[in-house]
């Protein structure tokens, strides 16, 4: 899709880059931003205290890159919040009508917006939408790879033409939203912040919080941005099996928003997320003391009990 002019495209986009030590990626990111084929974008990039050179990289970028953009900004906040206050602080900036969001190591393609607002002109009762996300890495040779197209499953897909009532129902037992993707009206995204007490979990309990409010979630079938496997910095995660910061994270969602309802109407389905909470809370324990030659055996057997060779 071409670039459109700015008389075809009346209503401000924000976009919101969220950073973490992402100086490796950053540059990449931002650039498919830039090339985005729709004209009236405003740049928000907030970063949650990295301790590498990512601000300065982003501040000098947009030295020679501004004039794209009707605004920008560039904000570090005060201490390191988590995910969900970092997103917070982002959109709280902004000013466009609708907002997307993206993580500093991920990649918009080039037609993201445009398809974006194309769907929105079509529906225009739809305030959140999602869309296809295709996975990529880097090669040693810095080579980008394709590798899956992630999307709902056709037993979730349908899920998006029911009400928010049964979307709440599904989400309680799996989360079937590829978060990366999400398009949003800005005045929704105030009214709903992402929830601070789950800093490392940030999506899966605001899309189950939204559809609790009985606010809809809306799909099409279109692959829009890259979702970089492997490190993911800016993500505040490891590429290994459990994350510390994110475990806990979700065992707190787990307990505080969706154990005791899903008990009600899934036990099993309960029962079988306790289960693997726990294995989670083993292999943070193993983690943490695989210097000794006993603790080492025991995570090998892990490791084939769980099936995965992942932890490390």
């Amino acid at each position: 899709m071409a670039r459109m002019d700015k008389e075809s495209a009346p209503v401000l986009v924000s976009v919101c880059v969220i950073t973490y030590n992402s100086s490796r990626t950053v540059v990449e990111t931002l650039d498919s931003i830039y090339e985005q084929s729709y004209p009236r974008l405003e740049l928000i990039i907030s970063d949650d205290c990295s301790v590498d050179d990512t601000v300065e990289i982003c501040r000098k970028w947009l030295e020679t890159h501004s004039d794209r953009f009707e605004d920008t900004a560039v904000i570090r906040t005060k201490q390191n919040g988590g995910v969900a206050a970092n997103l917070n602080c982002a959109i709280r900036a902004t000013k466009g009508e609708w907002l997307k969001y993206i993580a500093g190591d991920d990649l918009l393609l080039p037609d993201c917006i445009s398809d974006n607002m194309a769907f929105v002109h079509s529906n225009e009762n739809d305030g959140i939408i999602f869309s296809n996300v295709r996975q990529f890495y880097v090669d040693a040779q810095g080579n980008r790879i394709l590798t899956d197209v992630y999307q709902p499953a056709e037993s979730a897909k349908q899920y998006y033409d029911k009400s928010a009532q049964e979307q709440y129902n599904r989400i309680l037992s799996v989360c079937f939203t590829p978060s990366n993707s999400v398009f949003w009206k800005r005045s929704l995204a105030v009214a709903h912040p992402f929830l601070e007490q789950y800093p490392y979990n940030e999506d899966d309990p605001h899309w189950l919080h939204l559809t609790k409010e009985g606010i809809k979630l809306s799909f099409f079938d279109k692959t829009t941005v890259l979702y970089r496997i492997g490190d993911s910095l800016s993500k505040g995660r490891s590429g290994s099996f459990v994350g510390e910061r994110y475990h806990y994270s979700c065992l707190a969602y787990l307990y505080a928003d969706r154990y005791f309802e899903l008990l009600k109407r899934d036990p099993q389905r309960a029962k079988q997320l306790q289960k693997e909470f726990f294995l989670g809370d083993v292999a943070i324990i193993l983690l943490k003391n695989k210097k000794n030659f006993f603790t080492r055996a025991i995570l090998y057997l892990f490791k084939l009990l769980v099936g995965t060779r992942k932890i490390s």
